[in-house]
C-alpha cells in the first residue's frame, strides 16, 4: 500500500469547520488536488487566503516540521536579504500557537494538520506559450531556491523516498510490473540502462544538499512581469524535499517544463542557461543531466502506474502520465551524447571536449596530408564562391530550383579563373535549404538548417577522390532524398595519440559504393571515389562535401552537413573546419 490509500477525505464543511475552530480562519473553501495529502483553499471575507493541509495518516510529523522549517527558512532569507526565492508559503501558527495540529475524523483516525498563506499567481502549467525569458527565469529562480537552502539542513530530510531520483533503480525495478503495455516497458528499461551505465557510476561525485525536488508545473506560480509576459512569483508544495544530488532538481524541473513541447532539448537548454548562471554546475553534472531527466520520466510514469492501480478514482496521479510518455518517445529519438553536447554548450563549455585537441592536431599537422584531389589546393587553382543568403550568385529564384542552371554559373566562374576547383565555404549561413528536410519543429515556429558544416569542393563529375589521411571505412550508403548527399562514405581515424575522429566525403558517384565494406583499410593518397553527377548526388551541382566530424552519434553511412543557427556553437564542436586536412587555411 502506498501513501495514497492513507488519504483523508474530510467534507467541505469540515475543512471548514477546522479551520476556522483550529486557526481562527473562516471563508469560503475550494478543494484542491493533491498526490497523498488532502488540500483546502480558504478566502476571508477580506479576501486574504489560505491553504488548509491535511496529512495523510501516515506521514511523518518530523517531515512535516521539516517542511515548515524549510519555508520559515527561505522566507528568513528572503526578507533579511531581499534576494532568492522571492515567494513561498508562510506557515500560520493555531490559535494556540502551533504549527501542526492532530485531527481526527468520523471514524478514529488522526491526521496532521497545517496552515499555510497563499502564493498568488498563474501556475506554470495554465500559461502558454514558455517563451525564452520564461524559461531562463524558471532556472534561475530554482538555482536561487538551492542557492538558498545550501545552509540548511534537517534530519527527516535524509529519507527513503520514492520520488528520489537516487533510488530511481530501485523504484523502477519495482514497479515497472504495474505498466502492462511491452513497448512501454522496453522504452523504460532502455532509459533504464542509460541510467545504470552513465549516472551510477558518476554518483558520488556529485554535489548533494536538500533540494525542493518537485518543479512541477502546478507547483510554480507565476505573475504578469508586463503586458507581454510573464515570471516566477513563488514555489508551493514542499512535501517532496529530501537530501539528494543537487543535479536532481533541475532535472525534475527540465523533465516537467519539456513535456507537450515540439523542441524539448532546446526548452531544456534555456532552463539550464537560467541555473547555470546563478548556480554554475560541474561538468560531471551536465554529464548526468541527461539521463536525469529521462529517469524522472520514468519514476513518474511507474509511480502513475502503480498509484493508478491502487486509487483509479484520483485524476491527480495520472495528470502527466500523457505527456510524459510521449516526452519520452521523443527522447528516444536523441542520442545521449547530443544532448549533453547541447547542455555544455548552454553552460559555455566546449560541447565536444576532444574538439579543441582533433582541431589543433589537424592544423600542427596540415602539410602532411594527402590531396584530396591528387593536387594540392592552392590559391591559383582554386576560386571561393560566396554561396551565403546574400550571395550575387543565388538568389531565391531558379537557381534553388534547377541544379542545372547553378552548375553553368559556379562552373563558368571556375573556368573564367583557370580553376580546376571551386571551394564552398565552412560554417556559411545558406539560403539554398529550402525543403522541408531541413526543417526541424520549434514551440515558436520550425527551426531550419542553414548552416553548412563541412567544405564543398565543386569539381568535373568523374574527378577522383582520395583520402586525406590513414583510415578504414565507418559506413556508406546512398541517401537518394532530392538535395540530399548521394552516394556517401564516411572514413574513421585516429590520431598519433589515438584519438578517434571521421570524415565524410557526400555527394560521390553510385559506382563509388561498389566494392567496399565497413572496416576495409583506405590508405591515404588512395582513390577510393568518384565525385557524383547532379543525376544521383541529391541534385547538386557536381562536387564532394568534406566534413569532419567528432561524434558519429550511432548514424551510419549519414551524418548532418548543415546545422540550425540557434545550434551553430555546438555544431561547430561536433564538426570543426576541415580544412586543415586540404592544407587550406579557415575558409
Amino acid at each position: 500500500m502506498t501513501l495514497v490509500n492513507h488519504k483523508p477525505h474530510f467534507s467541505p464543511a469540515e475543512a471548514q469547520e477546522l479551520a476556522a475552530e483550529i486557526f481562527g480562519v473562516t471563508g469560503t473553501v475550494t478543494a484542491l488536488p493533491g498526490e497523498r495529502d488532502q488540500n483546502v483553499r480558504i478566502i476571508t471575507a477580506d479576501g486574504d487566503a489560505y491553504v488548509l493541509k491535511i496529512a495523510n495518516s501516515q506521514e511523518d510529523k518530523d517531515l512535516l516540521q521539516c517542511q515548515n522549517r524549510i519555508m520559515d527558512h527561505l522566507n528568513a532569507k528572503n526578507s533579511r536579504e531581499g534576494a532568492g526565492i522571492s515567494r513561498c508559503p508562510h506557515v500560520i501558527p493555531s490559535l494556540d500557537g502551533d504549527t501542526i495540529i492532530t485531527v481526527t475524523n468520523e471514524l478514529g483516525r488522526s491526521f496532521f494538520t497545517r496552515m499555510l498563506s497563499w502564493v498568488p499567481g498563474k501556475p506554470l502549467a495554465k500559461i502558454r506559450p514558455h517563451d525564452d525569458r520564461l524559461l531562463e527565469n524558471l532556472g534561475v529562480f530554482f538555482a536561487h531556491l538551492d542557492l538558498d537552502l545550501a545552509d540548511f539542513d534537517y534530519p527527516a530530510a535524509h529519507r527513503q523516498f520514492y520520488w528520489d531520483l537516487n533510488q530511481a533503480r530501485e523504484v523502477v525495478h519495482a514497479k515497472i510490473t504495474h505498466i502492462k503495455n511491452d513497448a512501454r516497458r522496453n522504452l523504460i528499461a532502455l532509459f533504464l540502462t542509460g541510467y545504470e551505465d552513465r549516472v551510477l557510476a558518476k554518483k558520488d561525485s556529485l554535489r548533494t544538499g536538500i533540494i525542493h525536488n518537485d518543479g512541477n508545473d502546478y507547483n510554480i506560480m507565476l505573475s504578469s512581469k508586463n503586458r507581454w509576459g510573464w515570471q516566477v512569483e513563488g514555489v508551493i508544495d514542499f512535501g517532496d524535499i529530501i537530501h539528494t544530488q543537487l543535479i536532481n532538481e533541475l532535472a525534475i524541473l527540465c523533465a516537467y517544463a519539456m513535456m507537450d513541447k515540439a523542441d524539448p532539448l532546446r526548452i531544456a537548454g534555456k532552463i539550464i542557461a537560467g541555473y547555470h548562471s546563478v548556480y554554475p554546475l560541474t561538468a560531471e553534472e551536465v554529464f548526468v543531466l541527461y539521463d536525469l531527466i529521462c529517469m524522472r520520466l520514468c519514476v513518474g510514469v511507474c509511480n502513475a502506474a502503480e498509484q493508478a492501480s491502487q486509487a483509479p478514482d484520483n485524476p491527480y496521479l495520472s495528470i502527466s502520465e500523457k505527456p510524459a510518455w510521449h516526452l519520452l518517445s521523443q527522447l528516444r529519438q536523441i542520442h545521449h551524447r547530443l544532448a549533453r553536447y547541447i547542455f555544455r554548450d548552454v553552460c559555455r563549455m566546449k560541447p565536444v571536449p576532444t574538439s579543441k585537441y582533433i582541431s589543433q592536431w589537424i592544423s600542427d599537422n596540415s602539410a602532411k596530408f594527402s590531396p584530396l584531389t591528387g593536387n594540392r589546393l592552392t590559391k591559383e587553382n582554386t576560386i571561393v564562391f560566396d554561396l551565403s543568403v546574400i550571395s550575387p550568385m543565388i538568389t531565391a529564384g531558379a537557381e534553388l530550383h534547377h541544379s542545372v542552371l547553378l552548375t553553368d554559373r559556379l562552373f563558368s566562374e571556375m573556368a573564367h579563373k583557370g580553376a580546376k576547383v571551386g571551394i564552398g565555404r565552412y560554417n556559411e549561413i545558406r539560403i539554398g535549404y529550402v525543403s522541408d528536410q531541413f526543417a526541424e519543429p520549434g514551440d515558436e515556429r520550425p527551426r531550419r538548417r542553414t548552416v553548412h558544416l563541412g567544405l564543398d569542393l565543386f569539381m568535373v563529375e568523374g574527378t577522383p577522390i582520395s583520402a586525406v589521411y590513414d583510415g578504414v571505412i565507418h559506413s556508406l550508403a546512398n541517401n537518394d532524398k532530392p538535395l540530399d548527399y548521394g552516394p556517401t562514405i564516411i572514413l574513421s581515424h585516429q590520431t598519433t595519440d589515438g584519438e578517434r575522429f571521421f570524415t565524410l566525403y557526400g555527394h560521390l558517384s553510385l559506382d563509388s559504393l561498389n566494392g567496399i565494406t565497413p572496416g576495409d583499410k583506405i590508405s591515404a593518397g588512395q582513390i577510393f571515389a568518384r565525385v557524383g553527377s547532379s543525376d544521383c548526388n541529391g541534385g547538386s551541382p557536381p562536387h564532394v562535401h568534406f566534413q569532419v566530424i567528432m561524434d558519429m552519434m550511432n548514424f551510419n553511412g549519414d551524418f548532418p552537413g548543415v546545422a540550425r543557427s540557434d545550434y551553430q556553437r555546438l555544431w561547430n564542436s561536433i564538426s570543426p573546419s576541415p580544412a586543415g586536412l586540404l592544407g587550406l587555411e579557415d575558409i
